[in-house]
């Protein structure tokens, strides 16, 4: 009985307390869809119509994370993942890819034939480590998987973590 007429003032005061804003970390995660693929990515063997990923972000300087932002994609058999130096745009961007298909695989951003991402769309258009509400990406991808010439779209639902 007597430890609980101690704790009593503590929780009353944790109770009594404001409560602390939302604390994220600058890591998205969700899901989204990869499709559309272009001619050149079906004769590399990519048949299907569209594929489904769960997915992480993370945009350059936000929360935690460093100058450099992420964008990773995972299945249950591969994963793939876009960095860059700095925030993805709208403009075609060269990225360092890294792949496990059906061995690891990097291709670096400074290859002749690099892969290349834009963001179409970002949703909302300022994200920071406040950012609440769903982010909606839409992008596309030049030289998929460094297949040359495959090109496909993709569009992701994600949320911070805290």
């Amino acid at each position: 009985m007597r430890r609980l007429a101690i704790l009593t003032p503590v929780l009353a005061l944790l109770a009594a307390a404001p409560e602390a804003a939302q604390a994220f970390n600058g890591r998205f995660t969700g899901g989204g869809t990869v499709f559309d693929f272009s001619a050149a990515c079906v004769n590399a063997g990519w048949i299907e119509n569209s594929t489904q990923y769960m997915v992480r972000f993370e945009p350059a300087n936000v929360g935690y994370n460093p100058d450099s932002s992420l964008l990773a994609f995972f299945s249950l058999d591969r994963a793939f993942a876009f960095q860059i130096d700095g925030a993805f745009s709208n403009s075609w961007q060269d990225v360092d890819l890294y792949q496990i298909l059906d061995d690891a695989f990097l291709n670096p951003s400074d290859d002749p034939r690099a892969t290349q991402v834009r963001f179409r769309s970002l949703s909302p258009s300022r994200i920071d480590a406040e950012t609440a509400d769903t982010v909606r990406i839409r992008g596309e991808v030049r030289n998929f998987a460094a297949t040359p010439g495959c090109r496909v779209s993709f569009e992701l639902l994600l949320q911070q973590q805290s």
